[in-house]
């Protein structure tokens, strides 16, 4: 596996809502935040979409973008298209659970700037013991094998090993208590959206992914 720092380095995307117009010109930036997690989230776009007038081509590439950075983490090498297929779908199904609330919004003094509470209960279950998990049974594999194989052939088998556990840990998610966390919505050329570093924050706050980083 890569290295867990190199997990999921989030697409910086530029995704804004528009300034609205008449006696309140700033936006509704709770409303812009739940709906923008929502949609690179769970890929829940209708919100998303009316409050930034994006496409639906380009709401569902966020979220395409979003399952393609973890699927792509854990596929180092070549995988049928089915196999990855099957992983994105684990994703797709672990981050329709995700559990957050975004809860308040306050306007940075002198700055068009906001700092925007979200409160999270972390996933776990999903990445912890993984790697030992697969390394044992991916020797237990080897071993049972009547000849020594091959390169491809051990990969393969690690990655079928590796969807096999992740479903199988899937169906048994937990989550931590509820946490607060704090990002930054900023204005930029009249439109306004959550600052790239805090896509991170927001990244790092839904899963746990203590254990990727075991020995084996």
């Amino acid at each position: 596996m890569k290295k867990a720092e190199k997990i999921l380095l989030i697409c910086l995307m530029t995704v804004f809502i528009a300034s609205t117009t008449g006696c309140n010109p700033e936006p509704d930036i709770v409303s812009y935040v739940d709906a923008t997690m929502d949609a690179f989230v769970k890929g829940e776009t209708e919100e998303y979409r009316k409050l930034t007038k994006s496409t639906k081509e380009e709401a569902e590439k966020i979220y395409s973008d979003y399952i393609d950075i973890w699927t792509n983490f854990l596929i180092a090498g070549e995988v049928s298209q089915e196999l990855k297929e099957d992983f994105r779908e684990i994703f797709r199904e672990v981050f329709s659970k995700a559990r957050y609330k975004v809860k308040s919004s306050e306007k940075i003094k002198n700055e068009q700037k906001y700092i925007v509470t979200i409160e999270v209960e972390q996933i776990t279950g999903l990445f912890e013991g993984l790697r030992t998990e697969v390394g044992l049974k991916l020797k237990n594999w080897e071993c049972s094998q009547e000849k020594r194989p091959n390169d491809e052939e051990y990969d393969n088998a690690g990655y079928e090993i590796l969807y096999e556990c992740m479903k199988s840990r899937q169906k048994e998610l937990t989550y931590y208590e509820p946490e607060e966390i704090t990002i930054e919505v900023a204005e930029q050329d009249g439109n306004y959206g959550i600052i790239n570093r805090d896509y991170r924050t927001i990244r790092d706050a839904l899963i746990s992914i203590e254990g990727l980083e075991e020995t084996e």
